[in-house]
């Protein structure tokens, strides 16, 4: 696989997709809102990290749902290599938010984009630059 590189730029909430510094694909995301809730920071922070692992996240359960119901990631979860943060890269079950600065810290996309994300772009050790306000 072609090593990429994903771009996040905070200040248009987009994600990037860079090969050899030539943008090959980019979608809407959103970042964090700062305000801290359900033990999270709300800040998405700027800086480089890689993907440490692909989570199969269909199944998980967001843990600020007291039912245990809600299972809002999509298909996968890229964790990124900055943990105890927690700070990944997700699908979202509210697409209509996309393009805002909406989440608790992790980066959403939709579920067909980090599905496509997975196939063609990410890999362990892929390079995540995080900018913008």
């Amino acid at each position: 696989m072609v090593q990429h590189k994903l771009v996040v730029d905070k200040g248009n909430q987009t994600l990037y997709v860079l090969n050899q510094g030539r943008m090959v694909a980019e979608m809407p995301c959103s970042t964090g809102n700062g305000i801290p809730a359900n033990g999270y920071s709300g800040i998405t922070p700027n800086g480089v990290y890689s993907i440490a692992d692909i989570v199969d996240s269909k199944d998980l359960v967001w843990d600020g749902d007291p039912r245990g119901q809600r299972k809002p990631y999509g298909p996968w979860m890229f964790t990124l290599d900055d943990n105890p943060r927690g700070l990944a890269i997700h699908g979202t079950d509210e697409p209509q938010k996309l393009g805002l600065a909406v989440t608790h810290g992790c980066i959403r996309v939709s579920y067909d984009d980090i599905t496509r994300l997975k196939e063609n772009y990410v890999d362990i050790g892929t390079l995540v630059e995080i900018i913008g306000k």
